[in-house]
């Protein structure tokens, strides 16, 4: 804060809603500054308004049936609820009871408050009880005095405060002195302690605990005020309540009474009084508030004003204290206030402004507070002087914080212990204990050691331990180093052990052997790391200190040690312990400990540095044990590059070169030893090819997916190790075979296993089994089929590996048929029998029958050597084959031998002797072919020509005649009789029940030639009648295939009329619809057009007329099932053609009217009739039939078919034969639906006023209502309206609502087109709509369709809206949900309405609508475009949305609300996502001071602490509009910003507001920021580039924090250039490392960073300001740096300031101290500068010649200073002796100078020689002083020799347990100071 003491405003009531009613004590309830509640009955129903004064979200309005209610003072969401028989506290968060009290009975509470956070103080009408609401304890504080209130009437209680410490308690009330007509007070004091009570007069007061200073007891002050009637001043008074005194009757608080007056303004003095006291038992001050709202601040200790304040105009009602601050007062207007006192600049404040040091003395030593220092130092140097030790040591034991009582204070007293006589006891000592009088301690390490040095000299070491147990002592390790030092080991351990001075304890338990004490230890101080591995090299190195087991239990000790430790954070700790263990020689010891952390971590990777040590320590000690090790692969998480290079020194190279890290090394490894061991280094080619493919250095992500390096190094590791060769046998192609295999990056390319085949045929080692071994790994798993074929290439090669070749054959799926069979057929082999077995698998796996067919025919013409074998042996392969292999592929077999010239033509070939007809039979007649071959695909091959038949004839009569019933032979047979035209044909294909009766119909039609021969046709159309029907059901099909196949052949052939017959004969409609389908899809598509070119529908015409004119079956005869399917077929395709209906006409006539008929009364066939004669057109037949009474047909069915039939051909007739129908069977709505569509609405209006039926009228509404809808998109309004008030008269006359809503859509489309222009129009036509809806929705409601009912409401409620008829709209919607007899309640959907009306801006209906229905959303929507702002936010606020918020807010800002637009802007800025659209709607309407206002408001709101994201919070945003538009609100020169940033630093976006920041040009702010964010190097360069940000005490502050040295260089120039005159003092900050000011010395810090100062060096000489830097230079004098001691001996002696220049001599010789020589003894010099060179050849070593020229030019005092640096005393004796000679020049003053050098060097010089001396010169009495010296320490040092004679018995000390000095020092007893004090 920026004032010392301030009344600040922070909340206003009337803001929140509260109304002026609510702002009395009566009815509202403060009780601290984080909210109140006040009670609101304004709306005639109390209502309880609760308020966060920071979160207004938080705020609340409950229904208030309570008498009073009160806020907890630390959570303004407890409140406490009174009735007379009740207490009750609830949580308004979360709604539940926090505690209850019930009264027995009714009582009466006058008055009630908080006494802390959970008890309230209750005053009723006898007493004041206390309620704890927590536990619901309830119990009487007090009774009250009966005369508290006997004087005043109408008086009240205002007030209860108990003291701090609970002993006394006051009780406040005021009321009306009738005698005077003035308010007076009284108030009751009572002490609990002595159960006393009193009644004084007074206004107001209150009760404090006060504490002079240190030395007084606390005690508790009573202050009261009184004004008296008629006074223009109040009296204050001030006691102590209940003195405490001593036995002489003094006072013991040192508390003195108090009484003074407060004037009062006459012109108000009648009505003044003082109203509210509270006070700060903190600084000792009463706050007094008067009724007026005067606010006083007086001091206890001084009665003095601090500060006085009108804190309102209107007066104050409420009181309370704070949780922040000191006090907060509630105002008649409103506002709330919080008093705040700065506890740093109080004091200051009191002392300058108000000119009270005394008073501020008083309080900065009572409170403890800073400001007084000055005074303080004063006082002390006052006593001081006067040696007033005592009182000196009291101020400054009184004295706040550090302010005197430091080291240097403590300095002065020992200092001041010369100054004192003999036998005076030293003032040190009395300034301790007056520091450790009533209870008090040594605060620091410099008071202890003190007062323990001073004890230690006299000996008295049980005070010392005195002091400690009582804890007197400030324990701290220079303490413990002292007792140390003075024997006391165990009490030294002790102080360490408090003082945690760990390493000093653990090496006390080294020493006593205490092992397990070093752990206890250790687990005392967690914060505390020993370094384990240290003290057990310890205890290891003690070697014969321990017992037998003295390892084992120092391994014991280790492991629980390392138990204990982080394995992850300690691993080099554990690793130290065990190495501890390996240095000695234990090696089992430590690798134990480290496997029990192994085996802790599951060998994990977290275990790796354990594993590594474990393998480094054994393979260097037991190389066994450690292989054994690896062998169990436990241990995989090592460091691999150290384990590697041991096991190679350990000879494990199969180890070295599996851990090694690169391939150089594993090369180096292999090739190295393999050819020193003559043999592979690995145990089996298996595990180097594991090695290789696990170590992922072959792998392609090892190389970043670039394959091409992988393999390129893999290639080249491989190949370097098949270089490798012994005895010419590369001894490591196994491996490299049985890696390529097993490496992913080779097995999966088909290139890469190419190129590793090219490898081995490179090094010779093609067609050996390392290359058939490599192939035969990768085989399995690979699915390249040019590895497979590699591999079956490469078994065929080598000897021995038949199984192989089969196995490939059998197993491969991703070896081509093809190329298998090249391969087998090609390659020289081995074995004959295999490729054989594997070239017939092959052509049976990939059906290659036919090429083995080929080959072997071409081989046998060619007769190639290399396949001989297959020539030899052809007619076996193909028997072999079909018999073994491939019997199914027979025909395939048959035919490719048949295709390659075998039995082709009438000559005997080459072909035909070895596969001869008796062969191929045989083969034919073999079991397993004659199972297992297609025979039908075996006739169909040998149908070649007549060699071919007589192999299959002969085969298919073996098998009939064996009594074969299989369809497929008969089949077979049946074809070959087709085939051959025999005379049996017809009675085989008729009576034979076995064959295939389709497929030998399509064997017909096959080819031209026979499906052009008439014989072969009909035995076609036989074969088909007899398979296509079932001989036991004539109707039923059997086989649709021949169905197919009759009609097709019928279509193709012309057979017309057979197929007729064939069809009404059987009557089959299966067969009917397959022959007049149009989608009837024939097996062979171009048979149709073989015999004749008519398409499929010409067909079907040909076959209707054929039907329609058979005359040779009589149709009227026929049974109904054959009628109905001949009908059905025609009936579904006649819409297709006319004359296709018209043949159905005559066939129905035929079937109908022919006389005999059976069917004259199927009334189906009657309708089928009539349609059939309509969509013939038939126009006469049509009039006829309709006519006819005999035909009784459908008329719905037949009028639909008349109307549709006009309407597509334009036959109007039709129209009237339909409603002729309709009307002769009494369909009148059908009817007169087909006057208004099809003729004239005029015409269907007569017929429905001639008819008068309900339902006609509907139908007549519904088309009008059409023809309106016409008329309204044709433009023709005043019809439309015409048509809209009939058919709302025509659903009127009908009683029919159930059109309503084509009705309503019309009259809306048409008040929508037309109520610009059509305005009375559209009017009527609502009009006429309303009146439809009110009769309509009574027949809803009576149908119970509530629905409709809703519906019809909703738009009622919009006619009314609509027609501005805003009385009938009130009046309908008061019957929403009435309820009563013969009411019709209202069930419209308002909110649909509502948003109708507002969208049409019909806004007063909007505003109805919403209110009905509590829409407050829309409500306030519609209230803004109203302009009715207030209702509006009032609404928005019950809606509580976000955009609803937003509206509001914009509309209010529009319309210059601007108290209204921050109400609702502060519930939108809190939200991230709406904060920068508020800024932007702000700032685009130039409202730039209005939204900074609104985000200043905001921040003070919870929720905007509440954020995630620094760069969208609102502290972010209202920082970077300062900085846009600081210039546009604010005065040129603004702190406002700066202010701003400095207290919310924490909460801004440090880059957003630099940007903005840098764009606006504020370079000051830029550079605070930068410093915030740390970015010194950034903050130090805007400082040089914008000099106007320059600010030097910040950068002194930063300038050591910068990261560029080159920084620190620029800012020295900048300096310089600008700044000249802070030059020095920024050195000396850099220097220096601290920031020192008049507040704070910043202590050294390590990482400040210094300028270079030869750089300084070389910019002063630029500049020549060299004089300038001399404060700097003498600050780096102790730094050795020559350059710089050599410019200050230079800026010395040309300032001629030869002490400076004797200083630099004394601290340093890192100069140019020749040349300094030199200039200093010129003759040209001054006197002073040349007595500086005695100095310089003293630091030189030069004492001879120093001291010779120091005579010879008279400096005799620097003569003496040099013979005693020289701490020679013959050099000192010389000296005397020349002064003592007679060529000493200076003979008048001898004796002065031989006095000074007796002084200067007579402790180096022999006493005779000085005696001698003077005595022969007379020069005794100058020489007494140094023999009076000598003499005294002479008799000192005897002293000291017979006290050495004296014996000193000490008894030695108990041995106690090691641990036992751990345990605190006893504090039980009382210190009772020292006896000599």
């Amino acid at each position: 804060m920026s004032q010392p003491i301030s009344l600040t405003p922070f909340m206003n009531a009337r803001e929140r809603l509260v109304p002026d009613t609510s702002l009395k004590s009566a009815m509202f309830s403060l009780s601290s500054e984080l909210g109140f509640c006040a009670k609101d009955d304004t709306s005639g129903t109390p209502m309880l308004r609760v308020v966060n004064s920071y979160d207004q979200s938080q705020d609340n309005v409950i229904p208030m049936k309570a008498e009073a209610a009160i806020l907890a003072p630390h959570d303004p969401s407890i409140v406490i609820l009174r009735v007379p028989t009740m207490l009750q506290a609830l949580s308004l968060s979360t709604k539940a009871n926090l505690g209850r009290h019930t009264f027995a009975q009714p009582v009466q509470i006058d008055f009630w408050t908080w006494l802390d956070n959970e008890r309230i103080a209750i005053v009723c009408p006898e007493a004041v009880y206390v309620w704890t609401y927590a536990t619901d304890n309830y119990v009487c504080l007090f009774q009250r005095d009966p005369t508290l209130l006997s004087n005043l009437g109408q008086g009240k209680i205002t007030s209860v405060q108990l003291s701090p410490d609970n002993d006394w308690a006051v009780l406040q009330a005021v009321g009306l002195d009738q005698s005077t007509n003035s308010v007076q007070g009284n108030f009751q004091l009572y002490c609990f302690s002595k159960a006393v009570s009193k009644v004084l007069p007074g206004h107001a007061a209150t009760l404090t605990s006060y504490r002079e200073d240190d030395t007084h007891p606390v005690c508790t002050i009573l202050s009261f005020a009184h004004k008296q009637p008629g006074a223009v001043e109040i009296d204050m008074n001030m006691i102590e309540a209940g003195p405490q005194k001593d036995a002489n009757g003094n006072a013991l608080s040192g508390f003195v009474k108090k009484q003074f007056k407060i004037p009062v303004n006459p012109a108000i003095a009648q009505q003044e009084f003082p109203m509210f006291m509270r006070s700060s038992q903190k600084y000792g001050f009463v706050y007094t508030v008067t009724k007026t709202g005067m606010l006083y601040v007086h001091d206890l200790g001084s009665a003095s004003t601090i500060y006085q304040v009108q804190a309102s105009q209107r007066g104050v009602f409420a009181v309370s204290g704070a949780s922040q601050g000191e006090l907060v007062i509630a105002s008649a207007d409103g506002n709330l206030m919080k008093l705040d006192i700065s506890a740093d600049m109080i004091v200051d404040y009191i002392m300058s402004r108000l000119g009270k040091a005394e008073a501020a003395f008083h309080l900065a030593m009572r409170a403890n507070l800073r400001g007084a220092d000055k005074l303080f130092s004063a006082q002390f140097e006052n006593m001081f002087s006067q040696r007033n030790w005592r009182e000196a040591a009291l101020l400054v034991k009184k004295s706040p914080s550090d302010t005197l009582r430091n080291g240097q204070t403590l300095q002065r007293f020992c200092d001041a212990g010369d100054t004192i006589q003999m036998g005076e006891k030293p003032p040190v000592l009395i300034y301790l204990g007056t520091l450790l009088e009533n209870e008090g301690t040594l605060q620091n390490e410099a008071e202890s050691l003190e007062l323990v040095k001073q004890f230690a000299n006299q000996g008295k070491i049980q005070s010392i331990e005195t002091y400690l147990n009582n804890k007197k002592l400030f324990e701290c390790e220079g303490l413990g180093d002292v007792l140390l030092q003075n024997g006391l080991d165990k009490l030294a351990f002790r102080i360490y052990n408090q003082a945690q001075c760990h390493e000093k304890c653990i090496l006390y338990l080294i020493q006593q052997n205490n092992l397990d004490g070093i752990v206890k230890y250790a687990e005392r101080f967690p914060q505390y790391h020993p370094d384990y591995a240290l003290i057990i090299q310890k205890g290891l190195g003690m070697g014969t200190g321990f017992s037998a087991d003295g390892i084992e239990r120092l391994k014991m000790f280790a492991d629980s040690i390392i138990a204990k430790l982080d394995t992850t954070a300690q691993a080099a700790d554990i690793v130290g312990i065990a190495t501890s263990f390996k240095n000695f020689g234990y090696v089992k010891e430590g690798t134990f400990l480290l496997l029990e952390v192994c085996k802790r971590l599951d060998f994990s990777e977290m275990s790796g540095p354990y594993q590594t040590q474990i393998l480094l320590m054994n393979l260097e000690a037991n190389a066994p044990f450690a292989e054994a090790l690896l062998a169990k692969n436990k241990l995989t998480s090592f460091d691999r590059v150290s384990v590697y290079q041991a096991c190679e020194q350990a000879q494990l190279y199969q180890r070295a070169f599996e851990f090694a890290d690169n391939d150089d090394e594993c090369l180096r490894i292999a090739i190295q030893y393999g050819n020193q061991l003559q043999k592979p280094i690995f145990e089996s080619a298996e595990w180097f090819a594991e090695y290789c493919r696990a170590c992922g250095r072959f792998d392609i992500n090892y190389y970043n997916n670039d394959t091409q390096s992988c393999v390129d190094a893999l290639f080249n590791f491989q190949q370097a190790l098949l270089d490798v060769c012994v005895n010419e046998v590369r001894v490591y192609a196994p491996h490299v075979a049985m890696a390529f295999s097993r490496l992913p990056v080779i097995a999966t390319s088909t290139e890469l296993i190419s190129a590793a085949v090219e490898v081995f045929k490179a090094y010779h080692l093609d067609g050996t089994e390392a290359l058939f071994s490599f192939l035969a790994s990768i085989f399995p798993s690979s699915i390249d089929s040019s590895i497979h074929k590699m591999y079956l290439q490469c078994a065929i090669q080598l000897q021995g590996h038949d199984n192989d070749i089969i196995r490939v054959a059998r197993e491969s799926h991703y070896i081509a048929g093809e190329e298998a069979f090249q391969i087998l057929t090609t390659t020289p082999n081995k074995s004959d029998s295999a490729v054989v077995t594997a070239l017939l698998t092959i052509c049976s796996r990939f059906k290659l029958s036919a090429v083995l067919a080929k080959f072997l025919c071409e081989a046998t013409i060619k007769r190639e050597k290399t396949a001989q074998f297959f020539v030899q042996n052809a007619a076996a392969i193909v028997e072999q084959y079909l018999v073994s292999f491939a019997p199914e592929e027979s025909h395939i077999i048959l035919q490719s031998l048949f295709d390659n010239g075998v039995l082709s033509s009438n000559d005997v070939g080459v072909l035909d002797g070895i596969f001869s007809i008796d062969f191929l039979s045989r083969v034919l007649a073999n079991q397993q072919v004659r199972d297992r071959s297609d025979i039908g695909l075996v006739v169909e091959a040998c149908m070649f020509n007549g060699k071919t038949i007589k192999i299959v004839r002969q085969m298919l009569e073996q098998r009939l005649m064996s009594g074969a019933t299989d369809q497929i032979t008969h089949t077979a047979f049946a074809k070959i009789m087709v085939e051959t035209r025999a005379n049996e044909c017809e009675k085989y294909l008729v009576e034979n029940p076995y064959y295939d009766h389709h497929q030998l119909c399509v064997f017909c039609i096959q080819n031209d030639k026979r499906r052009r021969d008439s014989f072969v046709q009909t035995m076609a159309l036989k074969a088909a009648v007899v398979g296509a029907f079932n001989p036991m059901n004539p109707v039923e099909i059997r086989s649709q295939k021949c169905a197919t196949f009759i009609i097709e052949l019928a279509f193709g052939c012309s057979m017309y009329r057979e197929l007729s017959t064939i069809l009404l004969k059987r009557g089959s409609k299966v067969m009917w619809d397959m022959t007049m389908s149009g989608d009837f899809k024939p097996i062979s598509a171009e048979f149709f057009t073989i015999n004749n070119t008519r398409s499929l529908a010409q067909h079907r015409e040909m076959f209707s007329q054929a039907v329609a004119g058979n005359s040779s079956v009589q149709v009227e005869k026929l049974e109904d099932n054959v009628v109905a399917a001949c009908i059905a077929s025609f009936v579904g395709i006649q819409d297709t053609d006319p004359k296709i209906s018209k043949c159905l006409m005559l066939l129905l006539e035929r079937i109908i009217l022919t006389p005999g008929s059976v069917h004259m009364k199927n009334s189906a066939l009657h309708n089928l009739l009539v349609i059939a004669a309509v969509k013939a057109r038939e126009l006469q037949k049509v009039s006829q039939f309709v006519k006819m009474t005999e035909l009784v047909f459908d008329p719905d069915v037949v009028a639909q078919v008349c109307v549709q039939v006009a309407r597509d051909q334009n036959l109007p007739q039709f129209y009237e034969d339909a409603f002729e129908i309709y009307r002769r069977f009494d369909k009148l709505t059908e009817g007169v639906k087909v006057l208004i569509k099809y003729m004239t609405i005029e015409r269907a209006e007569k017929f429905a006023e001639n008819i008068n039926n309900p339902e006609v009228f509907v139908v007549l509404g519904v088309a009008q209502l059409e023809t309106a809808q016409k008329n309204i998109s044709e433009g023709q309004a005043v019809l439309a309206c015409q048509f809209i008030g009939k058919a709302a008269r025509a659903f009127i006359r009908a009683r029919d609502g159930s059109q309503y809503r084509i009705l309503i859509q019309t009259v809306f489309k048409f008040a929508e087109e037309y109520i610009q222009t059509y305005f009375n129009e559209v009017v009527g036509a609502f009009n006429n709509l309303i009146e439809f809806l009110r009769g309509a929705r009574t027949v809803m409601f009576v149908q119970q369709k509530y629905a409709e009912h809703s519906e019809i409401d909703s738009a009622l409620m919009y006619c009314y809206v609509k027609l501005d008829k805003y009385e009938e709209l009130e009046s309908f919607l008061q019957l929403c949900n009435a309820i009563g007899a013969g009411i019709v309640p209202n069930k419209g959907d308002i909110e649909k309405i509502g948003d109708r009306a507002f969208s049409e801006m019909r806004y007063m209906a909007a505003k109805m609508l919403f209110q009905k229905i509590s829409m407050w959303s829309k409500l306030a929507l519609t209230l803004l475009k109203l302009q009715d702002y207030q209702n509006a936010v009032d609404a928005a606020r019950r809606a509580d949305e976000v955009p609803i918020w937003r509206q509001v807010n914009a509309a209010c800002l529009l319309a210059n609300q601007i108290q209204l637009a921050k109400t609702a802007g502060l519930y939108l800025i809190v939200l991230p996502d709406e904060l920068p659209l508020i800024s932007k709607f702000y700032q685009e309407n130039v409202r730039i001071v209005e939204l900074i206002e609104l985000l200043e408001s905001g921040i003070e709101h919870p929720q905007a602490k509440a954020y995630t994201n620094k760069e969208q919070n609102l502290f972010t945003h209202l920082a970077l509009l300062y900085a846009k538009f600081m210039w546009l609100v604010d005065q040129p020169g603004s702190l406002r910003l700066s202010r701003f940033l400095k207290s919310n630093s924490d909460k801004v976006s440090i880059p957003l507001c630099i940007q903005e920041c840098r764009k606006n040009l504020l370079w000051n702010e830029v550079v605070y920021m930068y410093v915030l964010s740390n970015e010194n190097d950034q903050a130090v360069s805007e400082m040089m580039k914008h000099p106007g940000s320059f600010d030097h005490k910040q950068l002194l502050q930063i300038c050591g924090y910068v990261s560029q040295p080159d920084l620190l260089v620029q800012l020295t120039d900048f300096y310089i250039k600008f700044y000249p005159q802070n030059l020095v003092e920024f050195l000396k900050v850099s220097k220096n490392g601290y920031f020192q000011t008049e507040e704070i010395i910043d202590t050294k810090r390590k990482d400040f960073l210094s300028v270079d100062p030869l750089a300084v060096l070389r910019l002063v000489k630029e500049y020549a300001i060299e004089r300038l830097a001399r404060q700097y230079f003498e600050l780096l004098i102790e730094d050795g740096l020559i350059e710089i001691n050599n410019e200050l001996v230079n800026i010395y002696i040309q300032q001629r300031d030869e002490k400076a220049l004797v200083e630099l001599i004394k601290k340093t010789t890192q100069f140019d101290t020749y040349a300094t020589l030199d200039r200093l003894v010129d003759e040209k010099q001054t006197q002073a500068l040349r007595r500086t060179a005695v100095p310089v050849y003293a630091a030189l070593k030069r004492f001879d010649e120093g001291i010779e020229y120091a005579v010879k030019n008279r400096f005799y005092d620097e003569a003496s200073a040099c013979a005693a640096a020289s701490e020679d005393g013959v050099k000192c004796e010389q000296l005397l002796k020349l002064i003592c000679s007679k060529e000493f020049p200076d003979q008048q003053i001898r004796k002065e100078i031989f006095a000074v050098a007796v002084a200067r060097c007579g402790d180096m010089a022999r006493p005779d020689v000085i005696l001698e001396l003077a005595w022969r010169l007379n020069m005794m009495d100058f020489a007494m002083p140094y023999m009076i010296g000598q003499l005294r320490s002479m008799g000192e040092r005897i002293k000291k020799l017979e006290e050495r004679k004296v014996e000193v018995v000490v008894e030695a000390p108990k041995q106690e347990d090691g641990f036992g000095d751990f345990q605190q020092a006893n504090t039980g007893d009382n210190w009772q100071g020292d006896g000599n004090w």
